[in-house]
C-alpha cells in the first residue's frame, strides 16, 4: 500500500488543510434543517452546534469537508519507459497541503518526474533523486517539454 511521508525540522511546519466540496444533497440538508435527533448524532455535535455549524456553511464560512483518507483518482496514459507513473492528480494533494509556494519538494524516487511536473505547476521548488540514468533522462525530457 503507497504511504506518504511529511518530514520536518521543527515542531512549527507547514499544514494546510485540503478540503473536498459539500455535495449538492449537503447543502440541501442544511438548509433544510435537521430533527434534534440527526443533530445530535451529526459529527457529534449537539444540536446547538450542530445548528452553528449548519449556519457556517449556508453563509460559505465553511468551504467544503476535511479530504477524505481514500482518493479515488482515475489513472493516467503515459508513453514512457517507465513503469510506474502515477497521475498528477495523485500528488496534488500532499504537495498543496503540505509545502507553500516558494517551499521544497523532496523526492527520493523521481522516476519519470511527475511530483516534479506537479511542484512546477503549484510554484514549488524540488528536488529530485533518481538512481537510473533512464528514468533521469526521460524525467528531464518530460519537464523540459512541460516547460
Amino acid at each position: 500500500m503507497p504511504c506518504l511521508f511529511f518530514f520536518v525540522k521543527s515542531d512549527k511546519y507547514y499544514f494546510e488543510q485540503q478540503l473536498e466540496p459539500f455535495k449538492e444533497s449537503s447543502i440541501k440538508r442544511c438548509q433544510g434543517g435537521c430533527s434534534r435527533n440527526k443533530g445530535e448524532r451529526y459529527q457529534g455535535l449537539s444540536k446547538k452546534n450542530y445548528d452553528k455549524y449548519q449556519q457556517k456553511v449556508l453563509n460559505g464560512e465553511v468551504k467544503g469537508k476535511n479530504k477524505r483518507a481514500v482518493w479515488n483518482i482515475p489513472t493516467s496514459p503515459f508513453r514512457g519507459a517507465h513503469f510506474a507513473v502515477y497521475p498528477r492528480k495523485l500528488i496534488e494533494t500532499p504537495i498543496k497541503a503540505g509545502c507553500p509556494e516558494g517551499g521544497l519538494v523532496l523526492d527520493p524516487f523521481m522516476g519519470s518526474g511527475t511530483t516534479a511536473l506537479v511542484a512546477e505547476q503549484f510554484n514549488r521548488n524540488w528536488l529530485g533523486i533518481e538512481l537510473n540514468p533512464e528514468y533521469a533522462e526521460l524525467a528531464q525530457e518530460r519537464l523540459k517539454n512541460a516547460a
